[in-house]
């Protein structure tokens, strides 16, 4: 890059003085900070990048140095920005940014405004800071629709998608990407398709439509690959891992998880890091090694206490950590835990997960005996799945489905019974009325569904 006094930014007496040798040494200095930071962030050292950006930093102010390029002043807090968001630092990455809007003139430097607003808003979605992530990524989008910057209106659109795929919103996230896939196909930009599509094989993977998920993912994959997109590769094979574990496929999973986890560990990508611990902890679980399932989590849980972030990965950590403990029997523990996700999911407005802890935490006040609780957890799950039509995940999403219907019968059938075994005289009631119901339902016409439907609820109607 070369240096130069922009007085069209500041003239040559403002603030600062006239430059003079002095300031072309220092520019030299500044140069040389920048060119030692760029290296190592590209060998992925992000402490020793943070290092040179800060000594770069420090001296530019504490020397009232000019202003020589604003470019190289963008460049700086950008770079310290991405340095901070690779160490999970989000906080502060936040803060490197918002350090480039200071700089920033609505009519010079509009093109960078609109790029700072969409990695803020990317960030404070990782943070589970929904409604503000939004406002930052629609005037993103705002700013580029002024610039009539297509590229720069596929990034944001791109941020919006996962932003609503958090939120829940799958259908306003899938017509966001097509939009996006769309404009990335015109401009022949093929690692934001390959981004577009592998974010498109998410929604898939959560619909359960897992074939379409892994052919996403494959071809994102394929992209990467030839572009050295180590990083993106990498979270593209936790995902394939993700999709493999749905099917029930876990030795296969484990493989990916285990390059994904040691990709993530050499370019020291700790957001990633994380999300395969997450995700690890999750598949031993399944595989019936909870000493594992634990360590993993334990890790995850560590990492996002330090760095104070309560998103939807925390919520995550909460709902296995109960499961583990509902797994050795600690019901209590186990409940603290689905209690303390939920909470979170509902503050942070991840509908999809609410779902999910409301299924647990239904299933084990059932284990409990508490049946009004469980119905009520139940219920409000079946719901919101339905809400978010969920049952579009086709195969899975009906067995969940499927699930909670049985967990609803065993509660009624429990329920019934403890009101039968109050009297001797009237043992098995509850069932003959049910019985007797669904026959009279079903000679009617009124249809498998629905005469099932009338003998669950005789099973309860001497219960008041």
């Amino acid at each position: 890059m070369i240096l130069r006094y922009d007085n069209r930014d500041f003239g040559p007496n403002e603030r600062h003085g006239a430059t003079g040798q002095g300031d072309q040494d220092w520019a030299k200095t500044l140069e040389n900070l920048m060119s030692l930071a760029r290296g190592a962030a590209d060998a992925f050292d992000f402490d020793r990048a943070l290092g040179y950006l800060n000594s770069m930093e420090d001296i530019w102010d504490s020397k009232g140095l000019p202003e020589f390029s604003l470019d190289m002043r963008f460049e700086m807090h950008r770079a310290k920005g991405k340095a901070y968001a690779s160490l999970g630092k989000l906080d502060d990455a936040i803060e490197e940014y918002q350090k480039i809007l200071c700089f920033c003139r609505d009519s010079a430097h509009l093109t960078v405004k609109a790029e700072t607003f969409g990695q803020i808003g990317q960030l404070l979605g990782k943070q589970g800071d929904h409604d503000r992530a939004l406002g930052y990524i629609q005037r993103a989008i705002g700013a580029h629709r002024r610039l009539r910057d297509k590229a720069g209106m596929c990034r944001a659109l791109r941020n919006l998608g996962v932003s609503y795929i958090e939120l829940g919103e799958f259908e306003e996230a899938e017509l966001t990407y097509h939009n996006a896939i769309a404009l990335a196909e015109e401009l022949g930009e093929r690692l934001l398709y390959a981004d577009l599509v592998n974010n498109l094989g998410a929604i898939r993977n959560m619909r359960g439509d897992w074939r379409q998920a892994l052919e996403h993912y494959r071809e994102s994959l394929d992209i990467y690959t030839a572009e050295n997109e180590i990083r993106k590769s990498a979270y593209t094979k936790n995902n394939v891992a993700i999709t493999l574990t749905e099917q029930g496929l876990t030795d296969d999973a484990l493989i990916c998880f285990e390059e994904a986890h040691e990709i993530a560990t050499q370019i020291k990508d700790a957001s990633l890091l994380l999300i395969v611990d997450i995700n690890l902890a999750d598949l031993y679980l399944k595989k019936g090694r909870a000493d594992l399932a634990q360590a993993h989590c334990i890790k995850a849980e560590r990492y996002l206490l330090e760095n104070q972030l309560n998103n939807g990965h925390m919520v995550e950590v909460h709902k296995i950590a109960g499961k583990i403990a509902s797994e050795n029997n600690q019901h209590e523990p186990a409940l603290q835990r689905f209690d303390q996700a939920y909470r979170l999911a509902s503050e942070i407005g991840t509908q999809y997960l609410e779902a999910e802890v409301l299924l647990e935490r239904g299933t084990l006040l059932r284990k409990m005996g508490r049946h009004f609780d469980a119905l009520n957890d139940l219920e409000a799950s079946y719901n919101t799945y339905n809400s978010l039509k969920a049952d579009g995940k086709r195969e899975k999403t009906e067995e969940v489905i499927h699930s909670i219907e049985s967990l609803y019968l065993d509660v009624f059938d429990s329920m019934g019974r403890d009101v039968d075994q109050k009297d001797p005289y009237t043992k098995g009631h509850s069932d003959r009325v049910a019985a007797y119901s669904k026959i009279i339902a079903e000679g009617l016409d009124m249809g498998v569904h629905l005469a099932e439907v009338i003998r669950q609820a005789a099973l309860l109607h001497d219960i008041g």
